[in-house]
């Protein structure tokens, strides 16, 4: 069975988190950036929580350009390569244009969110 993918969206206003496994969509929210997080071990927690949920190790795709608050949140090493471990294998990718990489207000369609699931669900990151 397909691996559960987490799509994770970061921006300075706040963080989109997108759950599928397979065909099946599963929650999305809309959080508070992550820069605004006090604890460094909120969102490896949240991820090992996932996984435990599902049952099944999480593919990670997260969407950022700067690498310093994903490596202090443990989803990076310092280099900016993406963390692997028993419950999560995370994958960086930097949003290839001005409209993805756009502001999105309120919880919207997630629109920008669908073209990198495709990127998650085919195992291939550029």
């Amino acid at each position: 069975m397909d691996s559960p993918s987490l799509l994770l969206w970061p921006s300075a206003r706040q963080t989109r988190p997108w759950l599928t496994h397979g065909p099946q969509e599963k929650p999305r929210a809309v959080l508070p950036p992550l820069t605004h997080l006090r604890h460094g071990r909120a969102v490896t927690t949240v991820l090992e929580g996932l996984a435990l949920w599902m049952d099944s190790p999480l593919r990670v795709v997260l969407c950022a350009n700067a690498t310093a608050v994903s490596y202090w949140l443990g989803l990076t090493d310092a280099r900016g390569v993406g963390m692997r471990g028993l419950y999560y294998d995370v994958r960086v990718v930097a949003p290839r244009d001005k409209r993805l990489a756009a502001e999105v207000h309120g919880l919207g369609d997630f629109e920008d969110l669908h073209a990198l699931r495709e990127v998650a669900s085919g195992g291939g990151l550029p």
